[in-house]
């Protein structure tokens, strides 16, 4: 390998650089279709959401995918997936509501599971993600990100903690 032969390894060259990787992440002609047609056919969604504007594809995880969509001038969110999904979209909706009047997470609106899907509807929180941002961004704010994640903690117990796959997320940045 050509670390052994430059007496470097690696992690050396790396240190203080950025890496990453670019995909494609438009939504598909026949994916928004489905997406519109499940708006209108659902009594739940269709009477909630009158006409969909601006769907757009955010992420794509093993799981789900994520959608923001406009509709009388508000933007949400969308979580998108089977019908298998639907537990994960539950504990999320669940803690929402929990910590809902402490205004420091996306506002939970529809939670919906049917034969051949799930979702799970939000409001939209216009932000930058600590991963685009860096580590630096929750070292400078850290006493409001501290007061944030109390709270949350604090109104959201459950049986299933993410605290440590939280904190290896932040430091392993």
């Amino acid at each position: 390998m050509i670390e052994d032969q430059l007496d470097m390894d690696y992690s050396d060259f790396l240190k203080g650089r950025v890496i990453s990787e670019s995909e494609d992440m438009s939504i598909g002609h026949i994916e928004k279709k489905l997406i519109k047609e499940i708006f209108k056919k659902n009594y739940k969604i269709s009477s909630r959401f009158k006409e969909i504007k601006s769907l757009k594809l955010l992420d794509r995880n093993f799981y789900y995918d994520v959608f923001t969509f406009s509709c009388e001038n508000e933007t949400y969110c969308l979580k998108f997936g089977e019908d298998d999904d639907h537990y994960l979209f539950k504990r999320e909706f669940d803690v929402l509501k929990k910590i809902e009047k402490y205004k420091v997470s996306p506002t939970p609106i529809l939670i919906v599971r049917d034969k051949n899907y799930s979702c799970l509807i939000t409001s939209f929180e216009f932000s930058q993600s600590v991963k685009n941002e860096g580590l630096s961004c929750i070292t400078k704010n850290l006493q409001s990100f501290a007061e944030s994640l109390k709270t949350i903690h604090n109104n959201s117990k459950s049986d299933f903690s993410e605290r440590d796959m939280f904190l290896d997320m932040c430091f392993s940045m």
